[in-house]
């Protein structure tokens, strides 16, 4: 008996002694928090923030192509020319210079283009021949797809020429000449025989 109250005197002493031992550990040495843990969950989207300031004005650009060229000219010849051969040129001696911009007085009774480009053209040539036949040639060489007929041959259209082309009308007659006439009218001003329009339209 006098053993039993021993061992449950021992048994308390101990039990008090580790309550009171667990009471100053978790008094006197409190369990650290974290300060590194991330989440691997996405968090809500936020909302959005105001507009900012307005940037700084870029600086100019390099200045485009032109849409629309200046070059345009009106040719012509006020006298008659006798004696115009199969191939041989009908002469242009003047270019105006109210209406020309871009292009050089005639060379050799020819236009030299001065850029790249397609041309709307339009010519008239008066001449004695009821069956002459007028084309325009580009370096010599004449365009049958700009022949026409007639004693008064006028024609439009449009062709693509290279800078530095010689454009130059044409008889287109294979055999006999033609004279380009200026005839007197009633008017006091006689008519133009030969004369030649262009207008660049396109690169």
């Amino acid at each position: 008996m006098i053993q039993l109250s021993k061992c449950f005197a021992s048994f308390a002493l101990v039990l008090m002694t580790t309550q009171s031992l667990q009471g100053e550990i978790l008094t006197a040495h409190p369990l650290p928090i974290p300060t590194n843990f991330k989440s691997t969950a996405a968090g809500p989207t936020g909302p959005t923030g105001p507009a900012g300031p307005q940037g700084a004005t870029g600086a100019t650009g390099p200045q485009g192509q032109s849409a629309v060229t200046p070059n345009y000219a009106f040719y012509y010849n006020p006298n008659s020319q006798l004696s115009i051969y199969a191939g041989e040129t009908i002469n242009l001696t003047i270019l105006d210079p109210e209406n020309a911009g871009g292009f050089t007085a005639p060379i050799n009774g020819g236009v030299s283009i001065p850029q790249s480009g397609a041309y709307a053209i339009s010519y008239s040539v008066f001449t004695n021949v009821k069956n002459a036949v007028i084309a325009l040639a580009v370096n010599g060489k004449a365009l049958p797809k700009t022949s026409v007929s007639g004693p008064l041959n006028q024609n439009t259209l449009i062709l693509r020429l290279n800078a530095g082309d010689i454009l130059t009308l044409t008889n287109g007659l294979l055999s006999g000449p033609i004279n380009a006439l200026s005839v007197s009218t009633n008017t006091r001003l006689p008519t133009v025989p030969i004369s030649l329009t262009l207008q660049q339209i396109g690169f």
